[in-house]
């Protein structure tokens, strides 16, 4: 009896051992004023298709949304654990030079069942000189119904994300100051990202009561 329940413990430490979820990876390109979905192709590599060079195998190419902004692919069999990942723009040949940006870092995530990630494409290396961002500050934190942020010159936008990849929350900036609604947000830990023309991004976390 002992043998059978310790190879029935075994079997269920393989099958979490080697769980396999489906997730499904956005990527907003709309940041890079350099892309041309008319010769341009964005791909994703990464762990778990052991970092195939971008361009490589088709089935790794993202489809485009009917205005050429959102690009996106849903991928199976993707292991549960920590995965790695990256976006590249491909034109003509494989290639590892259109990545979002040079070398490391990669996107982390930890995948643990289906989930859907939507990113934005993070590129800094456009050509077009990049205008850093400074820390921009925020108040209240926690917060209830306003969130108020300063510091955010030279941004466009700032956009809210939960913690598992999903953009909640969007608005423009047009000045120094700008105040965001949270009441409509359900509690929970946010992030919340300014951002500029060139796709320079800075990040806080918050906590929405």
């Amino acid at each position: 009896m002992k043998k059978v329940l310790l190879a029935f413990a075994s079997l269920l430490m393989m099958g979490t051992l080697f769980a396999q979820v489906t997730v499904t990876f956005n990527v907003d390109m709309s940041t890079d004023s350099t892309f041309n979905p008319e010769t341009q192709h964005v791909y994703i590599s990464g762990s778990f298709v052991d970092w195939t060079q971008p361009g490589e195998n088709e089935d790794y190419m993202l489809t485009p949304d009917d205005n050429n902004k959102i690009y996106t692919i849903t991928m199976s069999d993707i292991p549960t654990g920590e995965i790695q990942y990256k976006y590249f723009i491909v034109e003509n040949e494989p290639s590892w030079s259109g990545g979002e940006w040079d070398g490391d870092p990669n996107r982390v995530a930890n995948v643990s069942t289906d989930t859907t990630f939507n990113d934005v494409w993070a590129r800094l290396n456009t050509g077009i000189p990049a205008v850093e961002l400074p820390q921009f500050s925020m108040y209240p934190n926690p917060v209830v119904n306003n969130l108020y942020l300063e510091n955010i010159e030279n941004a466009n936008r700032v956009e809210i994300y939960n913690l598992v990849g999903q953009k909640v929350k969007e608005a423009l900036i047009s000045g120094n100051k700008l105040t965001v609604q949270t009441s409509d947000l359900t509690k929970g830990v946010y992030l919340i990202s300014v951002i500029n023309e060139n796709g320079a991004v800075k990040s806080l976390k918050f906590v929405k009561r």
